[in-house]
């Protein structure tokens, strides 16, 4: 099977949660998506865009993180995140929704403000924002039921999922006053599925400042438009191709994934450690690399690290 995803996705995130607690890693390949780009061929598997986006074995795709994750959870029948017998399963149900609620509108918020500035719509933003608040108020109070405090589920996943967001936003400020949600969003943060799909940090500022991680570059790409994905870049579109130039904080780790299109990049600054087909490369400034599509692949950087990388869409060319 393959799972089509985006790393900032908190939908997507929650069926990679769902993978890991049920042990299907060695049965379903994580995809990186491209959306919300023109023509990507993303489109020709998942017209609509949205991820997560499951290809089943025989080829019949599922859209929507509850279908998804009720399918991987009946997969070798034994299923671990049923609804409860008799009338918690209502109760379940409704702190689903309100964790949906939460996760619905903070996705709103941030894909408002990746947009360039001058499309944003501050009405939305502050919207989104009060919505927040009451809801962290509200979930304050209904993180002690008993369901929020037992055995894992999706209402607690989906709920954490959408907290999480905080590493993408921030303005997304809901753990002043409320302790109660803070202790129980850390502890679950450090379970292991949790901690291997946490989102990627927030992109920096479109014009980066003096000494931020992407000040080095000089001012006409800073001024491109931000990329919507797991690091830091600037995007420039070509034809058939993205080119993004793009900064990683030291400590960095890409887990394994693949993708549809086919990369080349060379390294600007620090160090690139490459993890494909099993064998570890090392690329340095000046170095290229290659990754071919569909190609499972890692990285990691020990020092902060710049380069240039070219994302070739279908048809892809040579490199």
């Amino acid at each position: 099977m393959k799972l089509y995803i985006t790393a900032g996705s908190p939908y997507a995130r929650i069926a990679r949660i769902v993978i890991l607690e049920k042990g299907l890693e060695s049965r379903v390949e994580i995809i990186a998506a491209q959306t919300r780009v023109a023509d990507s061929p993303y489109y020709r598997i998942n017209p609509s865009g949205r991820v997560p986006y499951l290809i089943r074995d025989d080829g019949i795709g599922l859209e929507e993180s509850a279908v998804i994750c009720a399918y991987l959870d009946h997969i070798d029948g034994k299923p671990a995140f049923d609804l409860p017998a008799g009338g918690e399963a209502w109760e379940a149900r409704r702190l689903e929704g309100l964790a949906r609620s939460m996760v619905d509108g903070l996705a709103v918020w941030g894909r408002e403000i990746v947009r360039p500035e001058e499309e944003r719509s501050p009405t939305i933003i502050r919207h989104e924002a009060r919505r927040s608040e009451r809801m962290a108020d509200l979930w304050e109070t209904e993180i002690d039921h008993p369901l929020m405090r037992g055995a894992l589920n999706l209402a607690q996943i989906t709920l954490a999922c959408g907290l999480g967001l905080e590493a993408r936003n921030p303005d997304l400020r809901w753990r002043p006053g409320h302790p109660k949600l803070c202790d129980w969003f850390d502890r679950l943060a450090a379970r292991p599925s949790f901690a291997a799909t946490a989102p990627p940090r927030a992109p920096s500022t479109t014009v980066a400042p003096p000494g931020s991680d992407m000040a080095h570059f000089p001012e006409l790409l800073r001024n491109l438009p931000q990329f919507e994905g797991p690091f830091d870049a600037f995007k420039l579109e070509a034809k058939d191709c993205d080119v993004l130039f793009a900064s990683y904080p030291a400590g960095t780790v890409i887990p394994p994934h693949s993708h549809d299109t086919e990369n080349v990049g060379v390294i600007t600054q620090g160090e690139l450690i490459l993890t494909l087909d099993g064998k570890e490369t090392r690329h340095r400034p000046g170095d290229w690399y290659h990754v071919p599509a569909k190609a499972t692949h890692a990285a990691r950087f020990d020092a902060e690290t710049s380069e240039i990388e070219f994302w070739f869409h279908a048809p892809q060319r040579g490199g």
